[in-house]
């Protein structure tokens, strides 16, 4: 039996109004995709001497669990990873590849000038799977990520943020959300 551990790709859920965050951990065993693994954690838990928020404590219990919705999580998970692999494949071909319905970019027909790119094709499928690996806390897993592939002793939070934007722009990573927390 031949089993590789793809990686682990997070989402928020809220379940009666309390939010968590559902991590999946998928990998392929005998060539078959397989859930190997499920972390469920609450979030926005207060600080030590915070008071607790207006809804309650959220916990993590059987009722939640039961609310899951398993199938359609683990179902997203492996069309994610499935987008991110065409698209790396289609930049390693030099092909401009729209994963997330936008609009695909032409490649620019004069050389470019300058400095060249920090990240290549494989460094840009890294930044997206460790964006999209966590919820919170993302431009650090970039981080994390950037100095285990490019061998160096850390990458700075504009190096982190510059990765994600140009996974953005090879189309790795969904368009940059403008709405914030409390607006409609």
């Amino acid at each position: 039996m031949e089993w590789r551990y793809i990686g682990r790709h997070a989402r928020p859920e809220t379940i009666d109004g309390q939010e968590y965050e559902v991590a999946v951990h998928l990998a392929t065993v005998d060539g078959a995709p397989v859930c190997v693994g499920v972390d469920v954690r609450a979030t926005q838990l207060p600080l030590a001497g915070d008071p607790p928020p207006a809804l309650g404590w959220a916990e993590v219990n059987t009722r939640v669990l039961k609310r899951l919705p398993l199938p359609q999580l683990v179902e997203r998970a492996w069309r994610d990873h499935r987008e991110i692999t065409r698209a790396a494949a289609s930049l390693a071909k030099g092909e401009s590849f729209g994963v997330w319905r936008g609009p695909a970019q032409p490649a620019p027909s004069v050389p470019r000038r300058g400095r060249r790119p920090l990240l290549d094709t494989d460094g840009l499928v890294v930044v997206a799977t460790a964006y999209l690996s966590t919820t919170r806390g993302r431009v650090a897993a970039v981080q994390g990520a950037l100095a285990a592939h490019l061998g160096e002793t850390g990458a700075t939070r504009d190096q982190a943020n510059k990765a994600i934007k140009a996974a953005r722009d090879a189309g790795l990573l969904p368009p940059a959300s403008t709405q914030r927390r409390g607006t409609k």
